[in-house]
């Protein structure tokens, strides 16, 4: 498995996705000073499907820039990594009430 740094620019548009998919719009809240303040990922909310969703366009968008190739163990690389993002960056998941 390779793995290359992600260039700011991308990852702005990682997190503008991110940050769309909750109805917010990142560079607003970026000039805000938004992403200074201490466990910005928890302030906003989103279900466990919509996680998934992200994680798989995520995964996608590492593999088609090239950012991750191959397997990590035995896992999709481009799958790994991006479990590993939204560990460290992630919105709160929360279930949905049946």
């Amino acid at each position: 498995m390779q793995r290359k740094p992600i260039t700011d620019e991308d990852f702005d548009l990682i997190l503008t996705e991110m940050f769309n998919r909750v109805g917010e719009d990142y560079a607003t809240l970026k000039a805000q000073g938004f992403l200074k303040q201490k466990d910005w990922y928890m302030q906003r909310r989103w279900s466990e499907e919509e996680q998934e969703d992200f994680a798989q366009w995520l995964a996608t968008f590492l593999k088609q820039h090239k950012y991750v190739t191959g397997k990590y163990r035995t896992r999709d690389a481009g799958d790994y990594y991006a479990s590993i993002f939204l560990l460290n960056y992630g919105w709160t998941t929360v279930k949905h009430q049946a």
